[in-house]
């Protein structure tokens, strides 16, 4: 994996799941059926419900490799509070990977 590479996790609602697996299972050459027993799925479900209450709508993250920060992709619920907002910093280059 080379240094400027990050993951792009997306959250797909359950009436897209299947149109997307199909077409990566059929189209694209994906499998399926590697697991590992592992804690992220418990500490992902964590930072969501957390970033939840505090009244964003998490869509997905972005997680680089090389260092221990993850950035989540939100869209605010129309009611937050500012005393509800966490920290945020605004990327001049939203879209640059």
């Amino acid at each position: 994996m080379s240094k400027s590479e990050k993951f792009i996790l997306m959250h797909i609602g359950s009436s897209d799941s299947k149109e997307f697996l199909t077409d990566a299972l059929n189209n694209q050459g994906v499998e399926r059926g590697l697991i590992m027993n592992s804690a992220l799925n418990e500490m992902i479900t964590n930072h969501f419900r957390l970033i939840k209450e505090r009244g964003y709508y998490p869509v997905g993250m972005i997680i680089d490799p090389n260092t221990t920060n993850v950035e989540f992709l939100f869209k605010r619920h129309a009611h937050q509070t500012q005393t509800m907002k966490l920290a945020e910093f605004k990327n001049p280059t939203p879209t640059k990977i």
